[in-house]
């Protein structure tokens, strides 16, 4: 079993329909729950609670829950991993409806193991989101990356 978490700053750039573009960044803490199922192959639940900052995210909070899988290839002294989820978030502006979406992320990085329990965790998320609500098309997520810190069990 896995037991961590991560922080996470992204960059985006996104639109609304018929509108200009707009940027933000948005800094996210995950924790997370994970199993392996088969050597290397780890099937991983998350929580995301995040705070936007710049003219996109002026005063907005994000939260939701994902499931995931990852693999797990060992170098040796490092793990790379790739692994690809599916989320719910919701968008809450300061004084505004909650807006849902939904996300399809894909994670890749690199463990590297302080002892056979604890690792540090330095990755990246593409991430693509859609808006539920008709007024917004979607969110290109460009990562500046993550660390993050993972205990194993």
């Amino acid at each position: 079993m896995q037991l961590g978490g991560t922080l996470l700053i992204d960059y985006n750039h996104q639109a609304q329909k018929g509108s200009n573009w707009k940027n933000g960044t948005m800094i996210e803490v995950s924790p997370a729950l994970g199993y392996f199922v088969a050597d290397g192959l780890e099937l991983l639940a998350a929580v995301y609670f995040a705070r936007g900052l710049g003219q996109l995210y002026d005063d907005e909070t994000s939260f939701g829950a994902g499931l995931g899988i990852k693999y797990h290839f060992d170098l040796g002294k490092v793990f790379l991993y790739l692994g690809a989820g599916l989320g719910a978030e919701f968008l809450y502006p300061d004084g505004g409806d909650l807006q849902p979406f939904l996300t399809l992320q894909l994670p890749f990085g690199v463990l590297i193991p302080l002892n056979q329990h604890l690792a540090i965790d330095v990755g990246m998320i593409v991430n693509t989101a859609f808006y539920l609500d008709e007024d917004w098309a979607m969110i290109l997520d460009l990562p500046i990356g993550y660390l993050g810190v993972q205990g194993y069990f």
